[in-house]
């Protein structure tokens, strides 16, 4: 029987949030950056399977069915906006088939394309509905942790810390962080981030201080990110 969540983390276990599924499957499989993530792994499920398990292997234990690009107005710009609910359930079911006992899944409700109004022409109420329609194909609504991913796209990790106190100071909830691993920087046609394994690890302990319970890394984070964090987050409370 698969162990309780919120009794692992009241018990002041540290567990390893999912890497960045859309920089791994690039990584790990090749994947461009063409056409919509969800329809990719709906395509090749036997790809994005190997890079979840890769990602367990690597310590995690949360794995992602990569759901973060299935609000409706995103969707609709690759003509996929009908396919709203089969491509969630579908990511979620593969996900959960290669998910180990006492390890968990974590959806990711992203971003839009779109700007609100004023500056843009999308209203609050259309952001509304298009996050609660991606909740629906999962369960329904209700968080138990608060987290934050990604981060300040200059000082992503220098702002890691700051963001977790005051998380802290807002609510006591069990806490996640994810920062991504710096600012993306095109060297010889390939997106690279900057921050090594290393230099994200040596931050780690710091956010298990301020009050994180859940720790791991966003866009740019590899499978040796995930392996150093896992190493730094071991034991500690």
């Amino acid at each position: 029987m698969a162990r309780d969540l919120l009794e692992r983390l009241r018990d002041s276990e540290v567990l390893i949030d999912t890497g960045p599924i859309h920089t791994l499957l690039e990584q790990e499989t090749g994947r461009n950056l063409e056409g919509h993530l969800s329809e990719w792994i709906v395509n090749h499920p036997n790809e994005f399977q190997s890079v979840v398990k890769a990602q367990f292997a690597a310590g995690c234990d949360f794995g992602t069915p990569g759901t973060q690009g299935n609000g409706r107005y995103r969707l609709r710009e690759f003509g996929l906006e009908d396919r709203l609910y089969e491509l969630t359930l579908k990511q979620v079911q593969l996900a959960k088939e290669v998910t180990p006992e006492n390890c968990y899944l974590v959806g990711h409700l992203g971003m839009t394309g779109r700007f609100l109004e004023p500056v843009g022409d999308m209203t609050v109420d259309e952001l509304y509905k298009s996050f609660v329609e991606q909740i629906i194909p999962m369960q329904e609504a209700g968080a138990d942790v608060i987290g934050a991913l990604c981060g300040d796209i200059a000082r992503p990790i220098g702002n890691a810390l700051t963001t977790v106190k005051e998380m802290r100071q807002s609510c006591d909830k069990p806490l996640s962080i994810r920062p991504d691993a710096g600012l993306a920087q095109l060297i010889d046609g390939k997106i690279v981030q900057p921050l090594t394994p290393e230099e994200m690890a040596r931050e780690v302990p710091g956010w298990i201080a301020a009050g994180a319970s859940i720790v791991g890394g966003c866009c740019g984070t590899s499978l040796e990110h995930i392996k150093a964090i896992t190493a730094a987050a071991k034991g500690k409370k």
